[in-house]
């Protein structure tokens, strides 16, 4: 008398089912209803519950191949549905499912194991998503690393990279001597120390402080930067004092020239002075 068949029973998660044989898969694989085990896929994690099953990572971790189990998402990376992906240039990753975005005057690096983007120091610049900063050209500056401003007229930045301007105001005037002849006409030329690309302003009046007798001293209406200087047939230096208007309303800069008169004559016509 010949034995009755036993029905077939599914193959149950976790074990390999071929030629009517049962074989448990290792560990990290997993199979259902298949003649061989399959290396579990990324962003799952396989027996791990000893059942041979299937789980999905959790958000804010992530499995791949080279690993046994989920992992937590690393700084620089975000982790999203079990897989993970390296934050690019100018957007940083805190183990969230999303990288974030450099805001105007940050930068980063790609991948870079940060929690933020990393602030331009000051005199530098970088707009969204910048992988570094931009150094502020001569006479521009920047103090939160947002733009280069250019500096408000009254002030300067002589080096590139600043992260202020400035002012004008201590070094508007400097102190001259000049030489000229007797009887002889000249212009004294009144020049800004440093500022003259960077400062409005002009020649407000002028007073002759002693020496000498003084011929004629005058501002010329077409030249705002000159004094017409006339000397006289005495020899010896002669000192005044020059006023000048800054812009913005700032104080009225002063300062002291000493005009030393010698006796010879030209070298030119006194037409040719000037």
């Amino acid at each position: 008398e010949s034995r009755p068949e036993r029905p077939c029973t599914r193959c149950p998660p976790g074990f390999a089912c071929s030629g009517g044989m049962l074989k448990r898969c290792e560990e990290s694989w997993s199979v259902s209803a298949e003649p061989g085990c399959s290396r579990c896929r990324p962003g799952w994690q396989c027996d791990a519950d000893g059942r041979g099953r299937s789980i999905p990572c959790a958000d804010y971790t992530y499995k791949n191949n080279d690993t046994e189990s989920c992992s937590q998402c690393p700084l620089g990376h975000a982790c999203k549905d079990g897989e993970i992906k390296s934050c690019d240039g100018g957007t940083y990753g805190d183990g969230g499912k999303e990288c974030v975005r450099c805001m105007p005057g940050f930068y980063s690096l790609v991948g870079a194991p940060v929690r933020e983007c990393t602030r331009c120091p000051p005199g530098q610049m970088a707009d969204h998503m910048r992988t570094g900063c931009i150094h502020c050209p001569v006479n521009t500056y920047s103090a939160d690393g947002e733009a280069c401003l250019e500096c408000p007229i009254g002030s300067f930045a002589a080096l590139p990279s600043s992260g202020a301007c400035t002012s004008c105001t201590s070094l508007f005037l400097q102190k001259w001597n000049y030489t000229v002849y007797r009887n002889s006409e000249s212009r004294l030329a009144v020049i800004p120390a440093l500022c003259v690309e960077h400062y409005d302003w002009a020649i407000e009046s002028f007073h002759h402080t002693g020496g000498k007798d003084l011929a004629d001293v005058d501002v010329s209406p077409s030249s705002v930067d000159s004094i017409r200087y006339r000397a006289g047939p005495v020899v010896g230096n002669h000192t005044f004092n020059v006023f000048v208007t800054p812009a913005l309303n700032e104080p009225v800069q002063r300062s002291e020239v000493t005009v030393m008169i010698q006796n010879r004559y030209p070298l030119v016509q006194d037409d040719d002075l000037t």
